[in-house]
């Protein structure tokens, strides 16, 4: 070192290093939270496509009335092979989730529930991921 030059001192380091430290946490934490952000994205997208794929596969059956006071059970797609941590159950008349797929008999004009079939199912899926509900998804089914 020449006369007069001053060289850098233990504080201006400390000083480095901690902005420098801040700077590579926020970095890290926005990388989790993207990553985080891209798995949820994937699983709701493969809910909707399970949730979609079983509404076609009921509203292919033929419609079927249900007995008065019951449900119409709905057989479903065995999924477990291609989606082994995704099921589907459903909404029963108590609105209480169930292991099958079921039509309620429906009233379209009061919204309700109806004890006898008039032509109308309500079907309302619950596509779960890890035992975790990641999507509800209600449709109809009409009798032609």
């Amino acid at each position: 070192m020449r006369k007069g030059e001053r060289g850098i001192s233990i504080v201006e380091v400390l000083i480095a290093l901690g902005v420098l430290g801040i700077i590579a946490a926020t970095f890290l934490t926005a990388l989790a939270v993207s990553g985080n952000s891209v798995i949820m994205t994937d699983e709701d997208a493969t809910a909707e496509s399970i949730a979609r794929s079983q509404m076609e596969y009921i509203r292919e059956q033929q419609y079927v009335d249900a007995p008065v006071g019951e449900v119409r059970i709905y057989a479903e797609l065995d999924i477990s092979a291609e989606h082994p941590n995704y099921s589907i159950w459903s909404v029963n008349r108590d609105e209480e989730v169930v292991e099958e797929v079921v039509g309620i008999p429906w009233d379209s004009e009061d919204n309700v529930a109806r004890m006898s079939d008039i032509g109308l199912q309500r079907i309302k899926l619950v596509i779960k991921h890890d035992d975790k509900e990641a999507l509800v998804i209600e449709t109809y089914k009409v009798k032609r």
